[in-house]
């Protein structure tokens, strides 16, 4: 049984403040939670699910007998945000990697610049996921990476994913990277030779990459639009996915 006071915390949850405070977030959906059973990269806190997840799932919550909880559907729709609830919620620790820099330097890196939409955030680490780019980094101005709506978009990628909040410049000058960044009067990318190791830089969805960090951009490029084409610009999370499957071709 949930008491008011463990319902109230768990909804206080899916504002920005008691997740830092708290540094916990929330995980929903059997999948995402089965995921973290698995993988074991996160500490759980707390698990909640229905009777029926519990007995499909008695292996994986063997070890995790003192933090579940088994709820009804209708006590997992008080505590889920989801507007369907799914069969498991999950209270997790946030972590802080340390950089690997090295890593980093003998790969592709993604940075987001001031990217708004958790939506997107979230489908841009399913597809840094995809293509196997494991560092990604955003800046300050960025939706926050435990925002629940990001971690649904991210459909367990953000558990694969090494992602730091920090400053353009600090990032620019340890990985010492050539720069490449998206720009509408960029160069045609499909006529670039593109290397394996680069930063490519993300910007804001209405205001594009921030001047101070266009400055700095080694190679302004774009994905130019089809004759025919009406749109004034493509979504940011689609714009990903193209760069990302062009840098990622085969030689």
């Amino acid at each position: 049984m949930l008491s008011k006071n463990k319902i109230k915390f768990l909804q206080a949850l899916q504002r920005k403040k008691i997740r830092t405070e708290e540094a916990l977030f929330v995980v929903e959906g059997e999948k995402m939670v089965k995921e973290l059973l698995t993988e074991q990269d996160f500490m759980l806190q707390e698990i909640f699910a229905t009777e029926r997840f519990a007995q499909e799932n008695a292996t994986l919550l063997s070890n995790y007998q003192q933090a579940f909880t088994v709820v009804t559907p209708d006590q997992l729709k008080k505590i889920s945000s989801l507007r369907t609830p799914n069969k498991a919620l999950a209270v997790v620790q946030q972590r802080q990697l340390p950089i690997d820099w090295a890593f980093a330097r003998q790969d592709l890196c993604l940075y987001l610049a001031d990217i708004q939409d958790p939506g997107n955030l979230g489908t841009i680490l399913r597809i840094a996921d995809w293509f196997g780019i494991q560092q990604l980094f955003a800046s300050p101005e960025t939706v926050e990476l435990y925002n629940p709506k990001v971690i649904q978009a991210s459909m367990g990628a953000f558990s694969r994913i090494r992602y730091e909040v920090m400053a353009f410049s600090e990032v620019q000058g340890q990985l010492q990277l050539p720069v490449y960044g998206t720009v509408l009067d960029g160069n045609n990318i499909y006529e670039q030779t593109l290397p394996a190791k680069a930063l490519i830089v993300l910007g804001n969805e209405g205001n594009g990459i921030p001047a101070a960090i266009q400055e700095q951009l080694d190679v302004r490029i774009k994905i130019p639009a089809h004759p025919r084409s009406g749109t004034e610009s493509l979504n940011v999370s689609i714009a990903t996915g193209i760069v990302c499957a062009l840098f990622r071709k085969p030689s």
